[in-house]
């Protein structure tokens, strides 16, 4: 790539200029409006959050889900899933919240097999079981991070 890295016996520094492709850099996608949803089949909504990541060499990224959900009842559960371009979700990558106290909760999920170089949409998607009232969902929260 043309860089020397030299040193001096107490700090290192590059000579020469830096070439090549920026590596990927994570990503997140706030959105703090709250809203109800009725779906019990995963739904995107406008004010989502997504993002959009360029997956590494590795074909690898960390995908964190954050939302504050809640139902009207303790055997109701709020959804919070990931769509990749548009694809199906899955409840494996889901954020899953049951009964009718608000609560801040997160999901990781490593994604792997991707290919790398490609940029890809991450949206948020949201359904409820059991919640003929809707499934409440403030504070989301998306973060792509290369792996």
């Amino acid at each position: 790539s043309g860089v020397t890295i030299q040193s001096d016996g107490t700090q290192w520094w590059i000579v020469g200029t830096i070439t090549g492709t920026v590596p990927p850099q994570a990503v997140q996608g706030v959105a703090t409006s709250s809203f109800n949803e009725n779906s019990t089949v995963y739904v995107a909504v406008a004010t989502g959050p997504s993002v959009t990541a360029v997956v590494p060499a590795s074909g690898q990224l960390i995908v964190i889900l954050t939302a504050e959900a809640s139902t009207n009842r303790n055997n109701q559960t709020a959804f919070m899933s990931v769509s990749l371009n548009n694809s199906v979700a899955l409840d494996a990558n889901s954020l899953r919240v049951t009964g009718p106290n608000p609560v801040r909760a997160s999901i990781t999920v490593l994604i792997t097999g991707l290919t790398p170089g490609v940029a890809i949409n991450f949206r948020a998607v949201y359904k409820n079981i059991g919640c003929a009232n809707g499934a409440t969902f403030n504070a989301r929260q998306i973060i792509v991070i290369p792996n």
